[in-house]
């Protein structure tokens, strides 16, 4: 009844403070009937009568984190000491409806807190994730109309952290959306929110939770337009994996692609497309030789995710967890090209390797920017040289290859994409050459930086070549 909203809003925190806290005795003298005191001042709030409040009345935002703390704590943190019981769902939906982002935000943090905990806790009861699923349909609809993008990214979080069946199918009120409707939705939010991290990564994770779980129930099922909905969300995967995006992005990558594996890239049914599912590996092996340590390690955990019976005989023996990211990296080549044998497009795979093998025009620099390369620095990663991994990732590139050309059969090299692949190296190859000669004396000391980054055209090129070569006596053959 006290006309002041900031004077309820501390007597509300004291009553929180009192009933709530860890530091209070669950069944103290008078706090049991405190509690239910408590609770009925919150039922009787404003929090449950839409508009009775103005949103700008001078202290209601206070207010309303006061009222969201008391329910927050009564549904989601201590509800055995509350006693709410089937109370919980509606304060918790009440909550989210609030017009105060804050209030929205408040609650959407203490769940996600409480999720996590739940997760950790093998002994938990698991009430948060009950009570979530209670409110699933609620929890869709805000995330297709909530306008604050860190609630926004943080209901897609909470999303994300529930099973995928207890959300589908997703309902927008009282409609009810295929889930081609629902990537459609979700993939548009994705392609609108680089420039937030949190939210970019949040509905990025939630979009592939869905496209996993759309392949293993079968791409078919979801509509004519899921295969290009699925291409589409490996693009934007594929956007993530770069140099020049933020370490959470690329760790958030990295997760989805470990998570993937199974169903998605080492899936012996290829439920992609060709081209879609090589460019996630790609990224993967991206990931892998990342310069940030947790990225590679995040990546390097796909090893874990292998289905056994794709292991070669050889790799059998091999204990794929823990493995470091330079192991990781050359088991994932080796199982890529025996997937390529699986899918039976060996000889796709061949030339897909040694085009990646040739390498693309990210080592192509302009003079100028070699230039004051040399003049910055040539070290990264320690004491890594700064061309020694592109050197390693090519004669590891080499090395496979040449163990899946052993798998192909006469008559199965296209003539046409071989004379391509050649004329690329040799104009590679020669134009290398010519740029190495053209340096000053003594190049490896004079521009460093430019020496080393045409050593490794050049032998990439010879190593292509040497790949060309082979694959025309196949052709003759």
């Amino acid at each position: 009844q006290n006309p002041c909203l900031v004077t309820r809003a501390s007597l509300l925190d004291l009553l929180w403070t009192l009933c709530g806290s860890q530091l209070c005795p669950a069944d103290g003298p008078g706090l049991t009937k405190l509690r239910e005191e408590t609770l009925a001042i919150l039922m009787d709030s404003e929090l449950f009568a839409s508009g009775s409040l103005p949103a700008t009345s001078p202290g209601a935002t206070q207010y309303f984190l006061s009222l969201a703390r008391v329910a927050t704590s009564a549904s989601i943190e201590r509800p055995e000491l509350w006693g709410v019981g089937s109370r919980g769902p509606l304060l918790l939906t009440c909550l989210l409806q609030c017009p105060q982002y804050e209030v929205r935000q408040l609650v959407l943090d203490v769940a996600l807190e409480a999720l996590e905990k739940e997760t950790g806790d093998s002994s938990s009861s698991h009430h948060i994730s009950s009570l979530l699923r209670n409110i699933s349909h609620m929890l869709t609809s805000m995330a297709l109309h909530e306008t604050h993008p860190p609630c926004l990214a943080k209901v897609l979080l909470v999303l994300s952290s529930l099973s995928l069946t207890s959300v589908l199918p997703w309902r927008d009120g009282i409609s009810v959306l295929t889930d081609a409707e629902v990537l459609k939705r979700l993939l548009a939010l994705a392609e609108d929110s680089p420039h937030s991290v949190e939210l970019h990564c949040a509905v990025l994770t939630l979009t592939s939770q869905l496209i996993v779980h759309l392949a293993e129930s079968g791409f078919q099922a979801a509509g004519l337009d899921t295969m290009e909905l699925a291409s589409h969300w490996g693009t934007l995967v594929t956007r993530c994996c770069t140099d020049e995006e933020p370490v959470e992005v690329k760790l958030m990558a990295a997760e989805v692609l470990v998570k993937a594996t199974p169903s998605l890239l080492a899936n012996s049914t290829l439920p992609l497309r060709l081209v879609d599912t090589v460019a996630l590996w790609r990224s993967l092996f991206t990931l892998l030789q990342d310069e940030d340590q947790d990225v590679r390690d995040r990546a390097s955990r796909f090893a874990t995710m292998v289905p056994a019976q794709l292991l070669l005989p050889e790799n059998s023996e091999v204990p794929w967890t823990g493995v470091c990211s330079s192991v990781a990296l050359e088991l994932g080549v080796g199982l890529l090209c025996q997937l390529f044998r699986v899918w039976g497009q060996v000889s796709t795979g061949v030339f897909i390797l040694a085009d990646w093998l040739l390498g693309d025009a990210a080592l192509e620099r302009e003079p100028e920017e070699m230039a004051s390369l040399d003049e910055d620095f040539l070290f990264e990663k320690g004491e890594l040289n700064l061309w020694a991994e592109p050197l390693k990732w090519a004669r590891l590139l080499h090395r496979h290859l040449s163990c899946l050309l052993r798998l192909l059969g006469v008559g199965e090299v296209s003539r046409g994409q071989l004379d391509e692949l050649s004329s690329r190296a040799e104009s590679r190859a020669q134009a290398t050459g010519w740029s190495l000669q053209a340096l000053p004396p003594l190049p490896q000391f004079s521009c460093t930086a430019e020496h080393e980054r045409l050593t490794v055209l050049s032998e990439r090129a010879a190593l292509t070549l040497e790949v060309v070569g082979s694959l025309r006596l196949l052709a003759q053959a």
